[in-house]
């Protein structure tokens, strides 16, 4: 009774603000399904008692910390549990109808074009987290490019969590022929122990590109469940780079939807576990079109009694013919207590398939290598340190984006300095 009370006075206060009805339908219809819902059920990770279905949101204080900014994009966002306390655009940019914005000023100033997007059929409350998301939505981000417009410069967005339980939500848009690379930063603005249930969904049209680099380093009292879900058109073509390093109990699923002929994705992933954490990422390829192509490559690396689980999984439907999928996975270990799982997975039903494969390996530090390094003189932490980097230098060498790249190799040695 507590939580409906609430929850009818949160959508009061959806009502109060001037929400559009096609937004509070789309609310109201998730809350009418959500009591008959389960919670989902990773494979490896049991979210039970995380206490994710009990987070409500609530206002920031008026002196909320504010997370730093680049300065370097050629458009910035910064918010706080999705409220935007700081934005930059170049004019160039604005004069070719580029919005990057917060989600409440998107609804409020372009509806029509946000209307056919948020919450659409990507993320179906198939689950009682699912439907709690967008009940419960609460601020948020919007990219938009138009059609045949090419951004050069990366465009950041910065995600300052902390204070409420938060429901964020991120929305990008690229029209046919567009192009565009994305750096989003999740961090915590303070201690507080909190949960957040965020999702992300992205809609290419014809041939456009976007990469989006996400680096997740919440504080260690974070509790999360994060899908992120993009549909991709015909010959279009999709990057994610991915960083799980922060957060105490992390939930991450990246889909991938390739439902146009020529559609392309490819994931580069990185998890570091440290202390008690427990980060479960998955990425999800569906081929659902001919000629589409997919490349998942991920390294993770874990230490003290951390918890890694790696899901890689690739759909070949029927009908699909020449598709080709390729998953790799492996994940360093520095201590007896850490724990990995990897799971890689290929559900193929169609019998002309150009590509399909895997390749899944876990492993302990090389005691020759480090003996080696330490015979020089070097510390044993800093022997280690080299071992990582030269570790996840393949897949480093992937990411074309060398502020990813250095944030990557600075969470690392704080991973094992930990």
């Amino acid at each position: 009774m507590a939580q409906t009370l609430l929850h009818n006075a949160y959508l009061d206060a959806c009502r109060q603000r001037g929400e559009p009805a096609w937004l509070l339908s789309r609310r109201e219809e998730a809350w009418q399904v959500s009591a008959e819902l389960p919670l989902p059920r990773p494979e490896k990770t049991s979210i039970d008692r995380w206490g994710l279905e009990k987070a409500l949101p609530g206002a920031i204080p008026e002196d909320a910390v504010l997370p730093a900014m680049d300065g370097e994009a050629s458009a910035s966002l910064v918010t706080v549990n999705g409220f935007e306390q700081a934005a930059h655009m170049d004019p160039a940019l604005a004069a070719q109808g580029v919005l990057l914005t917060s989600l409440d000023r998107a609804i409020a100033e372009h509806p029509d074009l946000i209307e056919p997007y948020l919450l659409s059929h990507l993320l179906e409350p198939d689950h009682l987290l699912a439907a709690l998301h967008r009940t419960y939505l609460q601020g948020g981000h919007v990219l938009y490019v138009p059609a045949g417009v090419e951004i050069e410069m990366p465009l950041e967005i910065v995600s300052g969590l902390g204070y409420q339980d938060a429901y964020p939500h991120t929305l990008v848009v690229l029209a046919r022929g567009a192009r565009a690379t994305l750096v989003h930063t999740e961090l915590s603005v303070d201690d507080s122990t909190m949960r957040v249930n965020s999702a992300f969904e992205a809609f290419l049209g014809e041939g456009a590109f976007l990469r989006y680099a996400v680096v997740q380093k919440l504080g260690s009292q974070v509790r999360a469940f994060q899908p992120r879900l993009a549909r991709l058109d015909r010959d279009a073509q999709i990057e994610w780079i991915v960083v799980q390093a922060g957060g105490g109990r992390v939930v991450t699923t990246n889909q991938t939807l390739l439902v146009g002929e020529g559609a392309s994705a490819e994931s580069y992933a990185v998890f570091l576990g440290a202390g008690d954490q427990i980060l479960d990422f998955q990425t999800k390829m569906n081929h659902w079109a001919s000629h589409t192509t997919s490349d998942m490559d991920s390294k993770g690396v874990m230490t003290d009694r951390a918890k890694g689980v790696y899901t890689g999984f690739t759909e070949i439907k029927k009908g699909a013919h020449g598709c080709a999928s390729w998953q790799k996975e492996k994940t360093l270990m520095l201590s007896d207590d850490c724990r990995v799982d990897l799971i890689p997975a290929l559900w193929i039903y169609d019998d002309d398939v150009q590509k399909a494969g895997h390749a899944a390996a876990a492993g302990q530090v090389n005691q020759e290598q480090l003996y080696y390094l330490m015979s020089r003189g070097i510390r044993e932490k800093d022997a280690l340190l080299l071992l990582v980097t030269g570790f996840l230098a393949t897949i480093l060498d992937r990411i074309p984006l060398p502020q990813v790249r250095d944030e990557i190799a600075k969470l690392a040695a704080e991973t094992l300095s930990r």
